[in-house]
């Protein structure tokens, strides 16, 4: 157990790789271990066991550095690594108040993608954040992961945004990963527009619609209006669900791994990553993009979520080959965030094998 524990805990020779041929140029192809080490070296919890781990080290990936957060009771058990939305919004900042539901079955990892979170530098210039940059990343993570705990498997869990991502990695590399779960998928963007349009058409207070007709209908291809329409489903219970504005608060209040400038840099990258990623997905339909999957993949959606509308999943998941197994969990109750909302259920669809 101690060596598969320093697989995360130890400090280690570089690992190098080059990164694949892609549309954008980037200056650094190597990837090194763990540089800087937070929580193995301070003292351990009350009821830290030598099979525990609760870690954030910053992995340089392709020469800029990214946070990677490890959160464990059992390191022999599967590994979760998710994959966070936004585009630019990570779930470090959140992993205290929904991990410990699944440290009984699973160990979970966080990834603050390239330009979001602790992972935003100045250097990023947003003509070379790219969805294929962010993909490639991934892969360079999820294989240092492999090396790091060979015998685990790794189950991928992309939300929103991330599940562009977690279908990129699974498309390119699909030997790497157990299953692959997605969350709140995004199907066609251009036809979720016009859905959202119409939902808010019927469900805003009347107080509320001048915003509504300040937006106006679709076409949005503008981060302004992608926002706007993004509060304005908010109000209507659409995104967060049940989901308090208490949840923000006792994040930033009680999580150990932000402090106030990791919230100022998570804010300069979400900005910088919606700027950057959201323009090109305009057209972006999932089934054009990827047609198969060779990986055993599961589809976890809110009934409720019009973030990522429940018809436009399901089309996509009814379309998608998916030979080696396909599943689908709906939870009625829930919107975008059935990790929060629905943890329970959502833990249940994470035990069920397609």
């Amino acid at each position: 157990m101690a060596g598969r524990l320093s697989l995360f805990c130890g400090w280690r020779l570089p690992v190098l790789c080059k990164r694949p041929v892609v549309t954008t140029a980037r200056r650094f192809l190597t990837l090194w271990g763990c540089c800087l080490l937070l929580a193995c070296a301070t003292a351990p919890k009350d009821g830290v066991t030598p099979q525990t781990l609760d870690t954030l080290q910053m992995w340089n990936v392709y020469g800029f550095r990214e946070a990677v957060l490890v959160h464990s009771s059992d390191m022999e058990r599967p590994i979760l690594f998710f994959l966070h939305g936004g585009p630019g919004m990570p779930f470090i900042p959140f992993s205290p108040q929904f991990d410990d539901g699944l440290l009984n079955d699973f160990t979970v990892v966080h990834w603050d993608q390239p330009g979001a979170g602790k992972s935003y530098s100045p250097d990023i210039s947003p003509t070379t954040l790219t969805a294929e940059r962010v993909i490639d990343d991934g892969l360079a993570v999820a294989r240092e992961i492999a090396r790091r705990a060979p015998d685990r498997p790794i189950i991928l869990v992309g939300h929103s945004w991330g599940t562009l991502v977690a279908l990129g990695m699974a498309q390119k590399n699909p030997e790497l990963f157990a299953r692959l779960v997605l969350v709140g998928t995004m199907g066609d963007i251009e036809t979720a527009d016009q859905l959202r349009w119409e939902y808010l058409q019927n469900h805003l207070p009347p107080a509320r619609k001048a915003e509504l007709d300040a937006l106006g209908p679709p076409p949005w291809p503008k981060v302004t209006h992608q926002l706007a329409a993004s509060r304005l489903l908010a109000d209507t219970g659409a995104v967060m669900g049940n989901v308090s504005a208490r949840f923000y608060e006792k994040a930033r209040q009680n999580n150990p791994y932000y402090k106030d400038a990791d919230w100022e840099r998570m804010n300069a990258g979400s900005q910088l990553s919606l700027h950057a990623l959201l323009p090109p997905l305009q057209s972006y339909r999932a089934i054009d993009r990827y047609k198969r999957i060779d990986v055993p993949v599961t589809f976890v959606h809110g009934g409720k979520d019009m973030a990522t509308p429940i018809t436009l999943a399901r089309a996509f998941y009814d379309r998608l080959e998916a030979p080696k197994g396909k599943n689908w969990f709906e939870v009625p109750e829930a919107a975008h965030f059935v990790m929060w909302e629905a943890p329970e259920k959502f833990r249940q669809a994470l035990l069920t094998k397609p």
